[in-house]
């Protein structure tokens, strides 16, 4: 298995320049060109390892331009550029003790995802809660999420990479069951428990939670599982 790549040296060199061409604007609005190029070059980046670095060169803007600002103890950003440094390290290949992943019983999912499972697992309960029945609301978020373009990647065969009515319920599923202090039961019950103004408008609330996880998918936000 041959590792995806992290930027070369060209690709280093030509964001380079692009970020040297605003080095003549004041702050903020110098950080916030360095923000505009930083997220062309992650929308832009085709593998994860590119999308973090492009992410590392964001948080070094945000950084300059709260430095930049009378009213900020600059020693209240010493966390961020701690992290700063340990996304760095790991464009080297070492990585950083704060970066380390905690040691977890039981299955391992990413912050994205799990949130994005909670909120559309939340999606179809909150339709359920309204009146609809599980699997008519099940297969509303499954349809919308598949349009979207998400795709699970862990089967090998391509007609079951479609996400399905059973995908959504077995996410309410485990939402359901999993502790309080877990994120995908807060994601859950976030929306699952939204207040109901009126159920003929059910339809309308869901979609525009929807859309927002939509946005997620094609923005390659999430890992999707």
């Amino acid at each position: 298995m041959v590792d995806a790549p992290t930027f070369s040296e060209r690709q280093r060199e030509k964001l380079k320049l692009q970020l040297a061409g605003i080095e003549h604007l004041p702050e903020p609005e110098r950080a916030i060109e360095r923000l505009r190029v930083a997220k062309a070059t992650f929308d832009r980046a085709p593998y994860a390892q590119q999308q973090r670095t492009a992410a590392g060169y964001a948080l070094v803007a945000v950084l300059e331009m709260l430095s930049s600002s009378s009213s900020v103890d600059v020693g209240l950003l010493a966390p961020l550029e701690a992290l700063s440094r340990a996304l760095q390290s790991l464009d080297r290949g070492v990585v950083d003790e704060m970066l380390r992943p905690s040691r977890k019983v039981g299955r391992r999912i990413s912050y994205s995802y799990a949130a994005f499972c909670g909120r559309a697992a939340g999606i179809s309960a909150y339709l359920i809660r309204c009146g609809w029945t599980e699997s008519k609301a099940d297969e509303h978020v499954a349809a919308a999420l598949g349009k979207a373009g998400y795709r699970k990647k862990r089967e090998t065969r391509k007609d079951k990479i479609l996400i399905t009515d059973g995908t959504v319920r077995e996410w309410r599923r485990r939402a359901r069951e999993a502790p309080q202090q877990d994120l995908v039961f807060q994601r859950y019950q976030l929306l699952a428990n939204q207040p109901i103004n009126d159920p003929e408008n059910a339809r309308a609330v869901a979609d525009q939670w929807l859309g927002v996880l939509a946005k997620q998918i094609s923005a390659r936000t999430i890992e999707m599982e």
